[in-house]
């Protein structure tokens, strides 16, 4: 899985540098290139569609699916980081996330606290400058920070706390903010097969 997830990066930068080596538009003659300062260079590069830097922050609720009617849970998602346009449209991003969530059992109450890195492989596509949709699919690598039970912290020393779950997020920007909707499952490590959905807000710039 690991492998195919790099294999798979790797070919769409490809693709991206391609496009961007390809790209015809130069706003600058060859005459004034030299007087061109880096500040002005970066804005340039910056105002492209190919290899543009950006940066992307979410907020959401969490509610666990498949679970036992007996219990109740419910968690806080929060991530930031940046991103980079490889070809027009597709975005590539990682950060850093925490991820708290509650569950509530008929006899006892569990909170865990995880931080994350996201990769994110995703399309943005504007219909103008107030409207638009998106749609970002990735892994979230990571691990298990700290576990109470009924208020008493539960010692995670020696303990595998990694874990890999998969997201999906799709969702419409309204006037620069994101809303949207995302399901997240486990795949590896102590949260596999756990099924999570969630609603919240954020943006990509």
């Amino acid at each position: 899985m690991k492998k195919l997830l790099i294999l798979a990066i790797a070919l769409i930068l490809g693709v991206g540098v391609s496009l961007a080596q390809q790209n015809p538009n130069n706003e600058s003659s060859t005459n004034n290139s030299t007087n061109l300062s880096s500040n002005n260079w970066f804005a340039n590069f910056n105002k492209s569609k190919l290899l543009r830097l950006g940066g992307f922050f979410n907020v959401n609720m969490m509610f666990m699916s498949d679970k036992p009617d007996d219990v109740w849970s419910l968690g806080f998602l929060a991530e930031g980081g940046a991103s980079v346009y490889v070809a027009d449209i597709l975005y590539l991003g990682t950060g850093l996330g925490y991820w708290g969530q509650s569950y509530k059992y008929e006899r006892m109450d569990v909170s865990n606290n995880h931080l994350y890195i996201p990769i994110q492989i995703g399309l943005q596509y504007d219909f103008n400058d107030k409207i638009g949709a998106f749609c970002n699919t990735g892994p979230q690598l990571g691990w298990l920070v700290s576990e109470k039970m009924e208020d008493e912290k539960v010692d995670l020393d020696g303990e595998d706390t990694g874990f890999t779950n998969w997201t999906v997020r799709f969702g419409l920007r309204l006037w620069g903010v994101e809303a949207y909707a995302l399901y997240q499952k486990g795949i590896s490590g102590f949260n596999e097969d756990a099924k999570f959905w969630g609603v919240g807000f954020g943006g990509h710039f």
